[in-house]
């Protein structure tokens, strides 16, 4: 896994693998996009925003397309 953040923007890009991406789920949040390979395993995460400003909506529209990502939101935002 491999993260880069842009810190004149705030955007960030986190490489969950070396698979190549075959499209992005453009219509996850209007602040993250989802590349994934040609099965549809997400190979990759972009938020275009800075991360502490992503709302409680858009962190479980990711989770629930990036397993990996369920346990970080369980963690933060609790039932």
């Amino acid at each position: 896994m491999f993260a880069e953040t842009d810190l004149k923007t705030g955007a960030t890009y986190v490489q969950l693998s070396e698979a190549p991406v075959a499209r992005t789920l453009v219509h996850l949040s209007e602040v993250i996009m989802v590349d994934v390979d040609e099965y549809g395993t997400p190979v990759g995460v972009e938020i275009v925003a800075p991360v502490n400003t992503i709302d409680r909506d858009d962190w479980r529209a990711l989770a629930d397309v990036v397993p990996e990502v369920k346990q970080i939101f369980r963690d933060y935002f609790p039932a």
